[in-house]
């Protein structure tokens, strides 16, 4: 997502010197928000020159994201803004909004083979986990690495990526092809029949359970008075 590495920017298996020059191409509101926080923590005793690592990285990374949040409400039309942005918010569970932003980085930016793969990896991995349906997602993957192999036709790794995505678009749009027929062939209506048999059989069978209760019962009374 950014321009060297395509991940967010600020993660714990970077050195503590590579989020400082990171910010160097970060949005202006990203610079300001972990500048100054880290100005002010410098210069008291309880702030930032005293937390562990782990600790850091979660404020920055807090900072980062409100930083981006800015950048985007300041500018949607900066593809690179929406690809970072659209990796955080995945990595916060937001499945939908980080769709919606790297959506949005591959219509702005449609020769950019990154913003292709970008998408249509993210759909790849989370396919079935919105409200789309699996083949919506798979065949929208699809459609996003063909376009990143159009951009990159040597690539060996995109062109796999398409194959395979365009297996799972073809198996699951057979899959609701198939289930279109049953339907529309009157599956349904046999489905409904066979559970309507079901139920009368078994309703019949209580029926004929209770007479022979019933019976046994009245003989019961016969054989009861003949004693008497």
């Amino acid at each position: 997502a950014t321009a060297f590495n395509s991940v967010a920017p600020f993660h714990q298996m970077h050195s503590l010197s590579q989020p400082i020059m990171h910010l160097l191409q970060e949005p202006t509101t990203v610079r300001e928000n972990v500048l100054s926080w880290l100005q002010k923590s410098l210069s008291t005793r309880e702030g930032g020159a005293t937390v562990d690592t782990e600790g850091l990285f979660k404020v920055v990374d807090g900072l980062v994201y409100d930083g981006y949040e800015a950048a985007w409400e300041q500018n949607q039309s900066d593809p690179r803004v929406a690809t970072v942005l659209g990796t955080l918010r995945k990595d916060r569970g937001d499945l939908l909004g980080a769709r919606q932003l790297l959506h949005r980085a591959m219509t702005l930016a449609p020769t950019d083979i990154e913003a292709a793969v970008n998408y249509g990896s993210l759909l790849g991995h989370t396919a079935g986990q919105t409200d789309a349906s699996l083949e919506d997602d798979w065949c929208a993957a699809k459609a996003a690495f063909l376009q990143a192999v159009v951009l990159a036709p040597s690539s060996k790794t995109n062109a796999e990526l398409l194959s395979f995505a365009g297996q799972q678009c073809d198996k699951h749009k057979a899959e609701t092809h198939r289930q279109g027929q049953f339907f529309d062939g009157g599956g349904f209506f046999v489905v409904v029949l066979v559970v309507a048999a079901v139920g009368f059989l078994f309703l019949m069978g209580r029926g004929l359970m209770g007479d022979k209760e019933q019976g046994k019962t009245e003989s019961g009374a016969r054989r009861s008075k003949k004693q008497r």
